[in-house]
């Protein structure tokens, strides 16, 4: 029973009254987050699974400040772009929002939300939004999973987590992964067998698309190192093409083969350890590198400052057009990973900064270097408001920012408006088919005086 709204009632599409714990809504609009948007009296519903235009029976099940949250109990009238989800677990799992839904209205849908969301979080008026880069695998595209792992009587399992939940889900399979995922869940249920998996946290899996080699990675309290090779040697038995397995242990870390991968990405290779970050849908690395750097647009002449540089995966191939770039990077694994790249490339105009963001802006301006152009590829949370101040004291001419998340997106590039930036372009991706996720690229121009 919801809290506080036992006896009250809603009179829905002029037919029935329903006790408002369970009622029939019309769903106005999709937004972010995967969440479709209805109303009940003076609140919002919002309801997982759900498209824009069907009317739902929806049942409450929490009540927020302003808000409540509900779940479908019944699709009364269906939009025309509802599918049948291809995945069994797909209304329990909360790996996927958007499977019921045709990939082509996925892609409008996506635009839609981007370009309500610089409206309404960034305040932009006159802008327009390049249509979306659609994925050329919709499905199992993903080279990375982390697995949950269940502990039970009859065993181990392997799944994730429901939406907004720590209840676990068991699968079989996750067809938005690469296939060799898939295989290596049947690999370790059978493995279980002798009781090798009962001490990991959890599995994740991470594939190199070029080589189609496999790092493992997991975590526990404490390891015994021959139970840990017994372990590698039974997986390498079953999968030849694991290449290493990388344990994080308290502060430091154990392996068996390498604790590391290579890519290859067009005529640039990247070493990418386990704790690094790496897109994880291949079959748009090579257009998302191209899309950066025509925002970018390097000349000879200029200083590009890379901030959250990572691997050096916009770096490195920046820096063949560029007269010098420098990454900014606070992950030591990827920073370590970074200068490797650089090497291994025969990069000699790179120069990588193991700091925070706002803090290596610092140290870069102590050192008298200008800066052209700053691209920004924060995580999902953005950029600190003392990052944004630094970099704005740098004066860039244009700030190219990649972001996964267009609510922080929205809110930091209104902070550079203010400061004399024009919104010029913006380009979204669909990095991440049947979820809710949006990858965009913007551009911010300085207005001339």
């Amino acid at each position: 029973m919801t809290k506080g709204i036992k006896s009250q009632f809603c009179e829905c599409d002029n037919k029935r009254s329903f006790a408002i714990e369970e009622f029939v809504t019309k769903i106005e609009k999709l937004i972010y987050g995967g969440y479709g948007l209805g109303r009940v009296f003076d609140k919002a519903i919002l309801v997982p699974k759900v498209i824009p235009e069907e009317t739902v029976r929806v049942k409450v099940i929490q009540e927020k400040s302003g808000y409540y949250i509900g779940e479908a109990v019944e699709i009364i009238k269906p939009s025309k772009d509802r599918i049948t989800p291809r995945c069994p677990y797909f209304y329990n799992c909360g790996g996927c929002d958007y499977q019921h839904i045709r990939y082509q209205a996925q892609l409008g849908f996506k635009e839609h939300i981007l370009n309500e969301t610089l409206k309404r979080v960034g305040g932009f008026k006159e802008f327009s939004v390049y249509p979306i880069i659609p994925s050329p695998e919709p499905f199992f595209y993903r080279l990375n999973a982390q697995l949950k792992i269940s502990k039970t009587k009859e065993g181990i399992e392997l799944g994730f987590f429901k939406k907004d939940s720590h209840k676990f889900i068991h699968i079989n399979e996750c067809i938005i992964c690469r296939q060799e995922i898939n295989g290596l869940i049947n690999v370790f249920s059978q493995i279980d067998k002798d009781n090798l998996l009962n001490n990991l946290n959890y599995i994740e899996i991470i594939i190199s698309n070029s080589t189609k080699k496999i790092l493992l990675a997991s975590s526990l309290n404490k390891i015994n190192k021959s139970h840990m090779e017994r372990l590698y040697s039974h997986i390498k038995e079953q999968e030849k093409n694991i290449d290493g397995f990388v344990i994080n242990l308290k502060r430091k870390k154990v392996f068996s083969g390498k604790p590391y991968l290579f890519e290859e990405i067009e005529d640039t290779k990247y070493r990418v350890s386990s704790d690094s970050f790496f897109q994880v849908n291949y079959s748009l690395h090579d257009t998302l590198i191209k899309e950066i750097i025509k925002f970018v647009n390097p000349k000879k002449k200029d200083n590009i400052f890379d901030i959250y540089c990572g691997v050096g995966t916009f770096t490195i191939p920046i820096s063949r057009k560029a007269d010098s770039v420098f990454g900014i990077e606070e992950s030591p694994s990827s920073i370590n990973d970074a200068i490797f790249n650089k090497k291994s490339n025969k990069i000699k105009n790179c120069y990588f900064y193991n700091e925070k963001a706002e803090d290596g802006l610092l140290i870069l301006e102590n050192e008298g270097i200008s800066c052209h152009t700053a691209l920004i590829n924060p995580p999902r949370a953005g950029c600190s408001e003392k990052m944004k101040k630094t970099l704005s004291s740098a004066n860039p001419q244009k700030i190219i920012y990649l972001s996964c998340n267009p609510s922080t997106l929205a809110r930091d590039i209104s902070f550079f408006s203010k400061r004399g930036y024009k919104l010029s372009s913006v380009q979204p991706f669909d990095m991440f088919p049947q979820t809710y996720h949006i990858e965009s690229l913007v551009k911010l121009e300085k207005n001339p005086l």
